[in-house]
C-alpha cells in the first residue's frame, strides 16, 4: 500500500503521521532528503517519489506544450489576418491606381475638349499686315509700310541682319492697332517679344526677344523734321535676341507681312 506524503513544498524537519486507512499510524519525518520513520527506520518512498516526480514532469509538458499549440494558434491566426489584410491592401492600391490613372485621363480630355470648344467659339485673333518698304522713309513712307534695318540703320531684306523693325501706326487696310492713338512721341525700353509671320499667320520667319543684358527699345515717332509721322521702330543690340524660325534667309521688297507686337498690339 503506498503512503500518500503531504503535499509539497518540503522542508527539513516537516513530519506527518502515516494515519489512512490500513496504515500504521507511523509518524515520518523528513530530513532535507527523504522521509525517515520516527524510529530510525528509513521508509522505502523511492518508488513513490519517482512516481510523483513522473507525474509532475508529464504534467508540467502537458502544460507547456498546450500552452506552446495555444501560442502557435495565435500567431497563425495573426499572420492569417496579416496576410489577408496585405492582400486586401494590395488589391485596394491597385484598384485605385486604376481610378486615379482613368480619372485623369477623363480629367484631361475633358480639359481639352473644353480648350477646343473654346478656340473653335472664339472668333481668330487678326493680326496688322504690313508692306515690306525699301525707300525714302521721309518722301514715300505710308500707311501699311514696314521696314528691316541692320545695325548701320540701313535698309535690308536679309532676316540675320536686321536689328530694328519700322512699322507705320496704321496697316494696310488703313487700321491702327497700338492703343495710343493722338499720344506723344516716345521712347523706352522694350521688354516683349516681336515676330514676323507669314501672310497666311501660320508660320513665324523671325522672332525677336530682348535678353535680359541686351538694350531694346521703342520709339513712338510722331514728327520727323518738317513730316507728320505715325510710325513705331523697334531696336534692339546683340545677336542673341533674334532668330531665324524658318528656312527663308531674306524677304522680298513689296510683299506683305505679319507683325505681332504683344507690348502696343493687345
Amino acid at each position: 500500500m503506498s503512503i500518500q506524503l503531504p503535499p509539497k513544498p518540503w522542508k527539513d524537519g516537516d513530519t506527518f503521521v502515516n494515519s489512512q486507512e490500513g496504515g500504521t499510524n507511523v509518524t515520518y519525518i523528513y530530513d532535507g532528503v527523504k522521509w525517515l520513520a520516527s524510529g530510525g527506520e528509513e521508509s522505502d518512498l523511492s518508488a513513490f517519489a519517482t512516481n510523483v516526480y513522473v507525474d509532475e514532469v508529464d504534467r508540467t509538458a502537458i502544460m507547456r506544450d498546450d500552452a506552446l499549440k495555444k501560442e502557435h494558434d495565435e500567431d497563425s491566426a495573426k499572420q492569417s489576418v496579416i496576410n489577408a489584410g496585405v492582400v486586401v491592401s494590395l488589391d485596394e492600391l491597385f484598384w485605385r491606381d486604376v481610378a486615379i490613372e482613368q480619372g485623369a485621363r477623363e480629367d484631361d480630355e475633358k480639359l481639352q475638349a473644353q480648350i477646343d470648344a473654346l478656340e473653335e467659339a472664339l472668333p481668330k485673333a487678326p493680326l496688322p499686315q504690313f508692306r515690306l518698304y525699301t525707300g525714302d522713309f521721309i518722301d514715300d513712307w505710308n500707311p501699311g509700310d514696314m521696314a528691316f534695318c541692320d545695325a548701320s540703320g540701313d535698309n535690308t531684306t536679309t532676316l540675320s541682319s536686321v536689328r530694328s523693325v519700322l512699322f507705320h501706326a496704321e496697316d494696310i487696310n488703313g487700321k491702327r492697332w497700338a492703343r495710343d492713338k493722338n499720344s506723344t512721341g516716345y521712347r523706352r525700353n522694350y521688354s516683349s517679344s516681336l515676330s514676323v509671320l507669314l501672310p497666311d499667320g501660320e508660320q513665324t520667319i523671325f522672332s525677336m526677344s530682348p535678353s535680359h543684358n541686351i538694350l531694346a527699345e521703342i520709339y513712338h515717332i510722331t514728327d520727323f523734321e518738317a513730316y507728320r509721322y505715325d510710325m513705331y521702330v523697334i531696336s534692339w543690340t546683340g545677336l542673341t535676341s533674334a532668330c531665324l524660325t524658318s528656312s527663308m534667309e531674306s524677304v522680298t521688297a513689296g510683299d506683305t507681312y505679319l507683325l505681332h507686337v504683344p507690348e502696343i498690339f493687345f
